[in-house]
């Protein structure tokens, strides 16, 4: 089964979801662009025991957050940024614990995170909690019989209007961030000033669903918004560093140094 949220569409018709199915795993996730989250909007799973334990794990986390603190200031975009990420900021915990369940103590220290997250007035971020599971977790990205994270870029879909504006290449397969009833009227909502501009859709006008299955009938693109691979390339990487500037490097946490470990479990660390 394919999950997809509502903001998230095909643009390039000649990708099949099978490309990203891999049977030695029983969930599939990609790494977003921006944050370097595992992505909560889009995943790829099997219908197995494995698989609905984990749901399950993950819807649960509802009944836990309702206890947790609750952020009123809702007018700013630090709020975005810096809140507790909701379904997506609670994927990576359970993510964590599914693959890693003996990384207890380590576990525990971005849980700190995690609940540091909701202070909009704390130096530490969301941003921080997600540096502090993605160190965890290393480089590795690949957990038979459990789940694969694809790398960021390299999955089904990405990031579009925060990246390139909604350029794409014969790479890209989907993209995220697709929001409102008109494309042809979308704007972002969600952006610092210093990062707007111009918005178009890759399509001239909304999709007529009557003509698909007829070559590439109905798929009336911007001729201009099609790139090369290479200059596609190029804007990820300048956005890349934009976003690393702007978001992960100020908030830089590592669990190994930043967070005490001995007194959550001395002396049985190992238990």
């Amino acid at each position: 089964m394919v999950f997809l949220g509502a903001d998230i569409g095909v643009v390039n018709p000649n990708h099949c979801i099978e490309e990203w199915i891999d049977d030695r795993v029983n969930i599939m996730f990609y790494t977003r662009f921006i944050s370097i989250e595992i992505m909560a909007d889009s995943f790829i799973i099997k219908n197995t025991q494995y698989s609905h334990n984990f749901l399950k794990k993950w819807a649960n986390w509802e009944f836990i957050e309702k206890a947790l603190p609750v952020i009123t200031n809702k007018t700013t975009f630090d709020y975005f940024y810096r809140s507790h990420g909701v379904d997506n900021g609670v994927l990576q915990l359970v993510v964590l614990e599914a693959v890693l369940p003996n990384a207890k103590v380590e576990y525990a220290n971005c849980y700190e995170q995690f609940n540091t997250a909701y202070d909009l007035n704390k130096a530490s971020s969301y941003y921080g909690f997600v540096l502090c599971v993605r160190t965890v977790l290393g480089s590795e990205y690949f957990w038979p019989g459990k789940i694969k994270i694809y790398r960021k870029g390299l999955g089904w879909a990405r990031d579009g209007g925060h990246l390139t504006y909604d350029d794409w290449s014969e790479h890209d397969f989907m993209i995220h961030d697709w929001k409102g009833d008109d494309i042809t009227k979308l704007a972002y909502w969600h952006k610092p000033a210093s990062l707007l501009k111009e918005w178009k859709s890759p399509f001239l006008s909304m999709l007529n669903i009557s003509e698909c299955g007829k070559g590439y009938s109905g798929w009336n693109w911007r001729i201009e918004k099609k790139k090369s691979v290479e200059e596609i390339k190029k804007q990820l990487v300048e956005s890349e560093k934009l976003f690393q500037d702007l978001f992960l490097k100020p908030h830089r946490f590592n669990p190994l140094i930043d967070s005490a470990r001995i007194d959550k479990c001395y002396p049985k660390c190992d238990k």
